[in-house]
């Protein structure tokens, strides 16, 4: 007698593994291989976008003895709707490609040549009146979908010079050269008296009407960095000593303000912020930059200033940062560019 026994056939746990391993490789490659077929259409799109636009300018050109068309010009040009002098192209969507838009010297008029940003998703590049296309955006241009920001302080880092930069109360202003979070200064204030701790400075005085930039209705995020070279000493203001405080006048009159936290009393430096908002009614806002010590209790640096809009902290960036540019004279206008 024999007997034939049977085995049914199946996979094993270890055979199951390697299939499931081998399909999650080739998942991936292919969606690797997608995306890269993807980032180059879209390259591919704004690269004919941005041809197209300098083309179109150019024939636009001919009929303007070759003056650069202004940003509602190019708006016209691009979308062929009727030209509106008090349009803005600052950021405008025609047919499926974002674009931005800025004649140079930064948007002077006359202007000697332009710098159009093409963006589509993720993807920017960028041309000039030369006809050369780059990767990225024009230098104070969001890039790649994020949207761009504009830092308000028209001096940040007292590179300009004492422009725009005001003495308040006890504290006297000057340009300090032992010390600079970025380029080659920052602003320095002396406490002036030796019994009055309100020391400050001011961007733009703080006598009435809407300072830096600041407007009725609207969020700030205001920040700093400071710098002691050693502690201060002596009498020092409880609520003002090493910080920002951000003030506005209410409809009724009254005076309200936010403050930001307070350096350490060490030496070295410190980031310090401050973000609030100004009622809609408001009839003045205003800024100031605290010492907050009396005369002979020590020096407080400022340096690196950065006005935004809105409830972020943003990193630090100027018309010198990289993919920023200022909109008007270095060192004595706001500056735009992406979030660093």
């Amino acid at each position: 007698m024999w007997a034939k026994h049977k085995h049914n056939a199946g996979f094993t746990i270890v055979e199951l593994l390697i299939v499931i391993v081998v399909i999650a490789i080739l998942a991936a490659i292919s969606i690797v291989a997608y995306n890269g077929i993807q980032q180059r259409a879209r390259a591919s799109a704004v690269s004919s976008a941005l041809n197209q636009a300098a083309k179109k300018i150019a024939i636009a050109q001919v009929d303007t003895t070759g003056a650069i068309p202004t940003c509602a010009e190019f708006k016209s040009i691009i979308t062929g709707a009727t030209l509106n002098l008090a349009d803005t192209c600052v950021s405008f969507t025609s047919n499926d490609i974002n674009y931005q838009y800025k004649t140079t010297p930064t948007n002077t008029i006359p202007a000697t040549g332009y710098c159009i940003t093409a963006t589509k998703s993720s993807t920017s590049r960028y041309i000039t009146n030369t006809g050369t296309l780059t990767d990225n955006s024009c230098p104070g241009h969001s890039n790649g979908g994020s949207e761009a920001i504009t830092n308000l302080a028209l001096n940040p880092t007292a590179n300009g010079g004492t422009t725009a930069i005001n003495s308040g109360g006890t504290g006297v202003v000057s340009i300090g050269t032992e010390w600079a979070s970025t380029g080659t200064n920052s602003f320095k204030i002396t406490p002036n008296s030796a019994t009055n701790n309100d020391s400050y400075m001011t961007l733009g005085g703080d006598l009435g009407g809407f300072r830096a930039g600041l407007q009725a209705g609207k969020t700030y995020t205001i920040s700093a960095t400071v710098r002691l070279a050693a502690p201060l000493t002596g009498s020092l203001a409880g609520n003002g000593s090493r910080q920002i405080t951000a003030w506005y006048t209410s409809a009724t009159g009254s005076h309200s303000r936010s403050t930001s936290n307070q350096a350490p009393n060490v030496a070295g430096q410190a980031r310090v912020s401050v973000t609030y908002s100004i009622p809609s009614d408001a009839t003045a806002a205003w800024l100031r930059f605290y010492n907050g010590a009396v005369s002979g209790s020590g020096i407080v640096w400022y340096d690196d200033i950065m006005i935004t809009e809105g409830s972020t902290q943003y990193a630090y960036a100027d018309g010198d940062s990289p993919g920023w540019d200022w909109n008007g004279s270095a060192n004595n206008a706001t500056s735009t560019g992406s979030p660093l």
